[in-house]
């Protein structure tokens, strides 16, 4: 359920070069255009 927080927090922004140029990311995180070995995503 989405009714509670769930205690997240956003480390960094991975795949920035896929965004569109009409969105901003100003919130002082780094940011990668791809990921690096240290951030695992989902294969597929």
């Amino acid at each position: 359920s989405f009714e509670r927080p769930s205690g997240l927090t956003a480390e960094s922004h991975i795949f920035v070069g896929d965004k569109g140029d009409y969105y901003s990311i100003e919130d002082g995180l780094p940011q990668f255009e791809k990921s690096t070995p240290s951030i695992k995503v989902a294969d597929g």
